[in-house]
């Protein structure tokens, strides 16, 4: 009976510790929610800047997506406080990047490549649209399973 009794009482704490387990993993944002928040807080600090209409951030047609990335990190991280901006979004090489460490990608809507933008990207670009390539690390342009500010994702 003693014996019947530990097992049971071994296989219950087993189960809380599973509960507790999923619990916790639970309550820890996946890297898709990470990522949303980042881009999240990149739109609102892109939107400061261009408020700002500083001559730092006029960007040509043809300005790459890592150059409109690097410049608009340092700028963020100059022009805006903590509040307004997680400078930890901005990684030690300058670039800005998703929670797979992929560097987000930029392009202005001057750019012929924002003509192949998923609309729901690029019905929130004011000046810029800026997008995570997501977990499978291949530019999608907002589609597949691209993750920007306005949405999270769209299939093509």
């Amino acid at each position: 009976m003693k014996k019947k009794l530990l097992e049971v009482l071994g296989v219950g704490l087993s189960i809380i510790g599973l509960i507790l387990l999923v619990d916790r993993i639970q309550s820890v944002p996946s890297k898709q929610v990470q990522t949303l928040v980042v881009c999240k807080h990149v739109d609102v600090a892109v939107r400061l800047l261009e408020d700002l209409r500083s001559e730092d951030i006029v960007f040509g047609p043809d300005t790459s997506s890592v150059l409109l990335n690097t410049r608009l990190g340092q700028l963020s991280v100059m022009h805006l406080d903590a509040d307004a901006f997680d400078r930890e979004i901005v990684s030690a090489d300058g670039v800005m990047r998703d929670s797979w460490g992929n560097p987000l990608q930029f392009c202005t809507v001057s750019s012929t490549i924002f003509e192949e933008l998923n609309p729901q990207l690029k019905k929130n670009a004011t000046g810029i649209a800026f997008w995570s390539i997501g977990e499978n690390g291949e530019n999608e342009l907002g589609y597949g399973d691209d993750i920007f500010a306005g949405g999270s994702t769209g299939l093509k």
